[in-house]
């Protein structure tokens, strides 16, 4: 029996008007729904924390380099606004976890993406990597247990 969610009609068309009368040329969004095997599993037994996600929603945004800092803003706030109407729509947050992609480094995304897992983790990396060498993607150092 699946365990999937059917994302709600009203809100799949709230998102679709959003999308349309907000976003800029270059954007794409994706809903993925979770459920089935991938929730069978426990966060506990895997370093992945969204385990109990009902949906996934990634948007990505591409822009030429010689588009004018004040325009490339624009555009962030445009996607920041369909994040919004998307989370409105549903009537929670989207991304209670995160899913890390490169350049995403900061403390408040580490904690996110790997949760209640994140002290297990940092016990891992202390053991495993004393010294920090490998820290190009996730650097787990900057992290306070």
């Amino acid at each position: 029996a699946s365990t999937a969610i059917s994302f709600p009609v009203a809100a799949a068309n709230e998102v679709a008007t959003a999308f349309a009368s907000n976003v800029p040329i270059g954007t794409t969004f994706f809903l993925h729904s979770y459920g089935g095997a991938f929730s069978a599993v426990s966060a506990a037994d895997t370093a992945f924390a969204g385990r109990d996600m009902k949906w996934d929603f990634v948007s990505q945004v591409s822009w030429p380099r010689e588009v004018p800092a004040d325009a490339a803003a624009d555009i962030t706030t445009a996607v920041d606004a369909l994040h919004a109407a998307v989370e409105a729509a549903v009537g929670a947050d989207l991304s209670p976890h995160a899913y890390l992609n490169w350049g995403m480094n900061e403390e408040t995304q580490l904690r996110k993406a790997f949760g209640d897992n994140l002290p297990r983790l940092l016990d891992l990396k202390q053991a495993a990597d004393p010294y920090n060498f490998f820290h190009r993607n996730y650097d787990l150092a900057r992290v306070g247990a």
